[in-house]
């Protein structure tokens, strides 16, 4: 529809950025989900050519019946290449999938697409240090789209939806969920908070470790967490079965190669009042790294510390006691196995000793770490070597 609107004034074929290579044959720029930087190069290239580009902020498609709070793609595109923004309002569009065709065949069903006046923002170099700059423009786009769209903004401190997935892919995860909830244990659920935002954390043992912390999140406060998980296990999972299982899943992609961008994902789901679980030991505690591993923990990493730092966010620690093994026999076997259950233990917010008042330092990190993990292994039976 932005496509015809747009036709009818600028006889020039347009570019649009996308969340799949499917639509590349109408126009598409795909998204590279680890790699957004080479996204924003070849749409830069296009517009110096002269080919109009159009973005969609909110990412996904929207069904809710207010806007969600923008992706800063587009303020960025725009920092770099000095083009202008122009914020587009479509009204009258309704429906997702079959009901998106039904619209579509209804010809008497018009919808209307209303231009904006055109955002020029200051020349700027960007830094990698732009959070509030982006983020303050992104704001001022979404509210002219509102204004657009007769849609209203959503309040940053809304709920964010878990689940923006095909119908097949919820009821997955509902059976899913349904049919192992009865199999893990609760303890102290009465620590975790009603609502997000908050940050669970835990020991990490076996392959299981990450839906057996759902169910108990879910099972004690009706919430689904989403868990900072491996790039390359992210993009396994969408190849197979698509970006919505990923989405269901609750996958943060966790990229090392970009140390800047490891936790933003995970910051920006607690500012929307988001859950978010993380393992401080970063990988799974086996006789391999762990000689001691049925008694001791392995050294927590510093990202939760940072997280807490950035958004302070409550941390609930919680501790999980499997059956014995740690293999992917085992965890086969845990959850085939109906008599062998999993207990989760939360405990209630942690209190720090002594929080930093200015720009941590690795230290300061590395204390914070350490008194997140001796609460771990106070729930889940074992000590941490100081």
């Amino acid at each position: 529809m932005v496509a015809a609107a747009l036709y009818q004034h600028i006889r020039k074929p347009l570019k649009y950025i996308s969340q799949t290579s499917k639509y590349r044959l109408f126009g598409a720029i795909p998204i590279q989900e680890y790699n957004r930087a080479e996204t924003l190069q070849v749409a830069e290239g296009y517009l110096r050519a002269g080919h109009p580009i159009v973005i969609f902020p909110e990412g996904n498609s929207n069904p809710e019946p207010t806007l969600r709070p923008a992706r800063t793609g587009a303020v960025r595109l725009a920092l770099r290449s000095n083009a202008p923004i122009v914020p587009v309002g479509v009204r009258g569009t309704v429906g997702r999938s079959w009901g998106m065709l039904a619209w579509y065949l209804s010809f008497w069903k018009r919808c209307e697409v209303h231009f904006g006046a055109p955002m020029i923002l200051p020349v700027t170099e960007l830094t990698g240090h732009d959070d509030e700059l982006l983020n303050t423009h992104s704001h001022q786009l979404m509210k002219d789209i509102s204004r657009l769209s007769g849609k209203p903004l959503a309040n940053s401190t809304t709920p964010l939806p878990y689940k923006q997935t095909a119908g097949w892919q919820r009821w997955l995860i509902r059976t899913l969920r349904l049919t192992f909830v009865g199999r893990v244990r609760v303890e102290g659920a009465d620590n975790l908070p009603t609502t997000g935002p908050f940050i669970v954390v835990a020991n990490h043992q076996g392959y299981m470790d990450p839906p057996t912390l759902h169910i108990a999140v879910w099972k004690a406060r009706h919430l689904s967490p989403f868990f900072l998980t491996k790039a390359s296990v992210v993009a396994a999972f969408q190849k197979v079965f698509g970006r919505g299982i990923v989405d269901a899943l609750g996958m943060l992609p966790l990229d090392s190669q970009e140390p800047s961008r490891v936790l933003g994902r995970a910051e920006a789901h607690l500012r929307r009042c988001g859950v978010v679980g993380i393992f401080p030991e970063g990988k799974r505690n086996t006789p391999r790294l762990n000689p001691n591993w049925q008694t001791t923990l392995l050294k927590g990493k510093t990202g939760t510390a940072r997280l807490m730092l950035q958004t302070r966010a409550p941390v609930i620690p919680a501790g999980i006691i499997v059956p014995q093994g740690y293999s992917i026999g085992a965890a086969i076997l845990n959850a085939l196995l109906p008599w062998r259950k999993t207990t989760v233990c939360f405990g209630p917010p942690i209190h720090f000793s002594n929080l930093p008042s200015g720009e941590p330092t690795h230290t300061d990190l590395e204390k914070i770490a350490g008194e997140i993990m001796v609460k771990i292994g106070q729930l889940c039976g074992k000590s941490y070597p100081a």
